[in-house]
């Protein structure tokens, strides 16, 4: 069974995988979330682009059969990511 590898640090995202019986390896992805390229896009690109990011990057530091989540989120408010 592969292993499943969570893509952040979030203590929240961790506590709901444990909550569904779940323990996964936490590899945090140090991606660069403060960009223009980020940055530039609609919230809802911006997560996305994110979430695929951060599960890539940790895909290549692991050499062995995984499921990873990625994860992001934001809050928008009129077309606008405030965090």
């Amino acid at each position: 069974m592969p292993t499943i590898v969570l893509a952040s640090q979030s203590a929240s995202r961790r506590r709901l995988l444990e909550s569904a019986g779940i323990t996964p390896k936490i590899i945090v992805s140090n991606v660069d979330e403060d960009t223009e390229f980020f940055n530039s896009m609609k919230p809802e690109d911006m997560v996305i682009a994110l979430a695929i990011t951060k599960a890539h990057t940790v895909r290549e530091q692991i050499h062995y059969p995984a499921i990873i989540i990625g994860c992001d989120s934001t809050f928008e408010f009129e077309g606008e990511s405030l965090g």
